[in-house]
Order: structure tokens, then C-alpha cells, then sequence
């Protein structure tokens, strides 16, 4: 889409109309979507960020150099975040899904990661504040709470056009196809009328270039969540597992419940729940055990980390929380695989 300020914003006002056409290309899996605008090629406006301020950006960068020494391929850490001429010259040096994916899921993991950090919220509070910022009116403010299993960051670009959010568990365990990334754009008139409008609306279309790659991204005009034809969201739907599989969910604790589901996702072996090992110590347990591979591998945690060595001497293959964080799924499904 290469239309300028005048065809899409000002006087004639399409932008509900310009967002429900870019869902539906994306929605048929058979097209990406570019937007670059007139002043996107304006050479003077080459360098500037568009997606993300630069305390973020900095990160991302330091990412991509991190996999060029490692020889590793990927989209150029700037082209990125600049404006979407910028962008698409980038896809078009490394066009592919994975790659511009993996970006993505780098920059949300580690946002989220900082915001686990802090204050949790219970997810139908958070839920009502999205949705009171879905249609415009800002986030409503809710209060943190203990038994809160939920985060939020709402500073992931220049404004609050974009927010993203996650369960704490998936953060831990790094399930990035888990995490929401949301974006809104205020289309009233009063709002297109001002005179930062052509500027926010460049960042918010480059930013849904960078976003198309996200797994969990939805975006809309605020006059569209006023009048119902908005994508829905939210992360929490009710799973069905098989009686076996639900035994081990029932009797495992709660912290490895995002585990326990990725794993019947993965189709492994059904695991032992807390599996006692008389060779290592008779009071001596794993929360969960895979004793029939070749090596056992089997999950410790809290004090029973200190008994690691000992298994170990056992002949297991030793797995704490730490390892699933820094490794991440797909290597310890390769471990039971």
C-alpha cells in the first residue's frame, strides 16, 4: 500500500476501511502486507526509528550482531525499525518468516521478561483495562495483586498504540507464540485532524510491518472496536487433555502447568510425577521424570536443586528452571525426543 496522507487520512478519512483490508490479506496466509507512504521517501527521513524508541532498538541490535558472529542469518537490526521503504528493502535482502520472526519474538521475550519482574495482574482486570483502551479511552487503571499470573507493557513504542501482554509463566518459559501484541489507531476526525497525526500514523504502519511476523498480533482503528468489528484477543482458553495427561496437570504444581501443556502439545512421553529415586536419597524427588529414556531425565526444584549432582552420578540427564529459561522449549523437547 503506497497511498499518501491526503487518500488515506485527510479529508478522506479510510483508515477503518484501510485495516479491515490488511486483516484479510493477512488472515488468507498467502500475502504479507507492506506500507510505505509518500514521506517514507523522503531521504532526510531515512535513519529515523519508527517502531520502537532507542533504549529498545539498542537491544535488538545487539541481538542481530550477536547472530552474525555466530554466522547466523537475519534481517539488518535497523532497516527494521526504520520506516517501511527502510523495511521492505530489508525483507527483500532476507524475505523470510522465521527470520523477521525470530526479531519479533526477541524484542517481546526480553520486554516481558523486564516487566516479570514487577507487578503482576489478575487477567480479567487486565483484560477490562485492554478493553477500555481497545475503543480509545486510554488504559483504565487497575491495581497489581499477589496472586496476579499476568504483565503488560505499554511502552514498546513512542506512544500507546502498541501494548503487548503474556502470563508470567509463559514469559519464564519463553513461549513467545503465547505472548499478544495489540496495536490501535485513533481515527476520529478531531484525532486525523491534528498536527502530529501524519507522524503517528507512519510509526503505526511500520510498526504493523514489523508486527505482521508476530504470532499473536491484532490491530484496528478505534472506531471499528466502537462499533463491534474488532479482533478479538486474549490468551487464556480452556484446554482438554487426555485422562492420563490430566492426572499429571492435577497432581504437578502449578509453576509447571505452561510446561505440562507445551508438552502434550509436543506429543512426548507422558512423564512420573514427583518421582522419588531411593539411589539418590530416599527423601529425594523429582517434580517430574522421564525414567524409561535412554539417559532419564528428570525435572528438580526448589531444594531438591542441591540433590542435582547426585542424580546425575545416577546416570541422569538434570533439568532445573533456570535451563528451560536460558535453553527454551525446543531443546528440552529434543532431550525427551
Amino acid at each position: 500500500f503506497t497511498d499518501g496522507f491526503e487518500y488515506h487520512c485527510y479529508p478522506n478519512n479510510r483508515l477503518a476501511d484501510d485495516m479491515s483490508k490488511r486483516r484479510a490479506i493477512l488472515d488468507s496466509e498467502k500475502f504479507w502486507v507492506w506500507n510505505i507512504t509518500w514521506d517514507d521517501l523522503n531521504s532526510s527521513n531515512k535513519f529515523h526509528l519508527m517502531v520502537c524508541p532507542k533504549t529498545i532498538a539498542d537491544y535488538i541490535n545487539q541481538y542481530t550482531a550477536a547472530k552474525r558472529a555466530r554466522k547466523v542469518i537475519g534481517p539488518d537490526s535497523w532497516g527494521v525499525l526504520y520506516n517501511g521503504f527502510e523495511q521492505m528493502k530489508a525483507f527483500l535482502k532476507v524475505p523470510y518468516k522465521k527470520e523477521w520472526q525470530d526479531t519479533v519474538n526477541f524484542i517481546t521475550t526480553f520486554i516481558l521478561s523486564k516487566a516479570a519482574q514487577g507487578e503482576k495482574y489478575i487477567y480479567a482486570d487486565l483484560i477490562e483495562s485492554i478493553e477500555s483502551w481497545q475503543i480509545g479511552k486510554g488504559l483504565k487503571e487497575i491495581e497489581s495483586s499477589e496472586t496476579g499470573k499476568h504483565i503488560f507493557f505499554d511502552k514498546i513504542s513512542f506512544n500507546q498504540d502498541i501494548i503487548t501482554f503474556s502470563s508470567v509463566e509463559d514469559v519464564l518459559l519463553r513461549k513467545a507464540n503465547k505472548f499478544v501484541t495489540l496495536a490501535h489507531l485513533g481515527d476520529t476526525d478531531s484525532q486525523i485532524n491534528g498536527s502530529d497525526f501524519n507522524e503517528r500514523w507512519r510509526r503505526f504502519l511500520a510498526c504493523l510491518n514489523f508486527y505482521q511476523f508476530c504470532e499473536n498480533f491484532k490491530f484496528w482503528t478505534t472506531t471499528e472496536a466502537k462499533n463491534g468489528i474488532a479482533p478479538d484477543f486474549g490468551i487464556e482458553d480452556k484446554k482438554e487433555f487426555s485422562e492420563e495427561w490430566q492426572e499429571v496437570i492435577d497432581n504437578t504444581i502449578s509453576a509447571f502447568y505452561p510446561l505440562v501443556e507445551s508438552l502434550v502439545e509436543e506429543e512426548v512421553q507422558i512423564p512420573e510425577v514427583e518421582y522419588y529415586n531411593d539411589a539418590v536419597d530416599p527423601d529425594t524427588f523429582a517434580e517430574l521424570a522421564w525414567p524409561d529414556l535412554n539417559p532419564p531425565v528428570a525435572i528438580l526444584a526448589g531444594e531438591q536443586v542441591d540433590f542435582s549432582e547426585k542424580w546425575q552420578d545416577d546416570g541422569w540427564k538434570i533439568v532445573i528452571q533456570d535451563d528451560l529459561q536460558i535453553n527454551g522449549m525446543e531443546w528440552f523437547v529434543n532431550l525427551l525426543k
